[in-house]
């Protein structure tokens, strides 16, 4: 999976980018469909560029007009930058939203990481002295073992 995979985030920020395309009007009342621009359901844009050169070929200033504006009706890309810049810069923005809840995560993940490295290096801490008490032990019995075989073998070559 992504990092961005259900994101409610990036949802928040595609819908108002994809409404621009549905809901701009230029000033003759024409929308993106009119000049070839189509919003397909999974969100995908797409141009129709036989209908966008009839439109531009009917006329040039109203296509320019709904891309750019005119006077104060808002252009496509007029628009298209309100909404980035929104999305980018402001205090509740999107992007600072994303950015913060990805801070908090890589904090919390920062966080976890050092107190499994604890629980970890106390472990092993705890897993030497045993080592080290185990192999004081197995020494004394390796010792003892010998000294017995020695013994055995001693007694064994007395009869």
């Amino acid at each position: 999976a992504g990092v961005f995979q259900n994101s409610s985030e990036i949802r928040n920020m595609l819908a108002p980018l994809k409404d621009i395309f549905t809901t701009t009007i230029s000033g003759a009342g024409k929308m993106s469909e009119d000049f070839g621009i189509k919003v397909e359901r999974g969100g995908r844009i797409t141009l129709d560029e036989n209908k966008f050169k009839e439109a531009l070929a009917d006329d040039t200033t109203a296509v320019q007009n709904f891309f750019i504006g005119e006077g104060e009706t808002k252009g496509i890309f007029r628009n298209m930058n309100t909404e980035l810049f929104q999305i980018g810069t402001s205090s509740d923005g999107v992007l600072k939203t994303l950015k913060a809840n990805f801070d908090t995560k890589s904090t919390t993940l920062i966080e976890s990481l050092e107190k499994a490295q604890k629980r970890l290096d106390a472990k092993y801490e705890i897993m030497q002295k045993r080592f080290a008490s185990y192999d004081s032990v197995i020494g004394r019995l390796s010792n003892a073992s010998s000294m017995l075989t020695s013994l055995i073998d001693a007694q064994s070559g007395n009869k």
